[in-house]
């Protein structure tokens, strides 16, 4: 609500009204409706005020909404043999995830099958070739944030959430460069 109040016009308005409150009950020969005018531009600004107040409260709600979503990436799995699709944040330990063209790898694992699997690391290292995974390869290893670039392949998941590679290198990141207090200000 105080952010509101910064606004030049809207403080422009409320001197107006302490004016106009003034002159009305002290130089004004009738008093009992020189108040009125002072009061209407207060009742007035006081409208502005709470409008615009809960305009910000319910877009700040619905970055937040859309920014949850967004961050929720779905997995293919393979759950007690049968292939699911599961939200990132409900994959643990031990799950086995099936990974195709496309898909962004959601959490840390070991690559236990590929046919002409390529994953791109550019998100967490920069580095821009595609890399080949396979499970008799010295390159077994998929972190998360990591596109798969071509073919097919089932990891093992052995780190998730805040563990992982990538969310370790965001915190960093976010420890060196903390972000704004409301995320509105980042549009």
């Amino acid at each position: 609500m105080w952010d509101a109040l910064h606004d030049v016009a809207l403080v422009i308005l409320l001197l107006a009204s302490d004016i106009s409150l003034v002159i009305g009950l002290t130089v004004e020969e009738d008093k009992s409706i020189a108040w009125i005018e002072g009061a209407f531009i207060l009742g007035v600004v006081a409208i502005v005020v709470l409008v615009d107040s809960i305009n910000i409260y319910q877009k700040e709600k619905q970055f937040r909404e859309l920014n949850n979503v967004k961050g929720d990436e779905k997995a293919n799995m393979l759950r007690s043999g049968n292939a699911c699709q599961i939200s990132k944040f409900d994959i643990v330990v031990g799950d086995i995830i099936c990974l195709e063209q496309g898909a962004e790898v959601v959490a840390d694992g070991i690559i236990t099958d590929a046919h002409s699997l390529l994953i791109n690391k550019s998100s967490l290292t920069g580095e821009a070739d595609d890399i080949a995974k396979a499970p008799d390869s010295a390159s077994t290893i998929v972190l998360s944030s990591t596109l798969v670039m071509d073919g097919v392949g089932r990891m093992l998941v052995l780190v998730v959430g805040e563990n992982s590679q990538a969310d370790i290198i965001k915190m960093q990141r976010d420890e060196t460069h903390p972000r704004a207090t409301s995320d509105l200000h980042r549009i």
